[in-house]
């Protein structure tokens, strides 16, 4: 999510000159997190903090396409967005039954590098396939 509002962000609205639609999508992101923040953490702590965040990303991502739908909205865009979700999907499934087996720090290296090592093929393989 993250990284998709960074790719909008930086690069489209910015070298656009839309910075307006970026600070607007900021702010709004910002203001949902303090909410969430403030309803979620006296309840859930940490998570409820993690899930504050996730929440305002989200929200980034989505004042985002919203503004930018008419620019950005095509086949080839959906496509890519289906094609790394379900990459980033697959990534934690797998890692997700690393964690819940093992818990040691042994797990959490074995984690991540079987999570690196599936979203970079998947990836790969997606461009490969986008190519020919």
């Amino acid at each position: 999510v993250i990284a998709m509002s960074n790719m909008i962000g930086n690069g489209y609205l910015l070298p656009s000159r839309k910075d307006a639609i970026w600070i607007r999508s900021l702010i709004m992101g910002g203001i949902i997190n303090i909410i969430a923040d403030s309803i979620l953490i006296p309840f859930y702590g940490s998570m409820g903090a993690t899930w504050g965040t996730v929440l305002a990303e989200i929200i980034v991502l989505g004042v985002q396409f919203y503004y930018c739908r008419v620019d950005l909205w095509n086949k080839k865009i959906i496509c890519d967005i289906v094609a790394y979700v379900s990459a980033g999907i697959v990534m934690y499934i797998c890692v997700n039954q690393i964690l819940l087996n093992w818990n040691n720090w042994l797990a959490l290296l074995l984690a991540s590098a079987s999570g690196l090592f599936i979203y970079t093929v998947f990836c790969l393989l997606y461009m490969y396939k986008r190519k020919t």
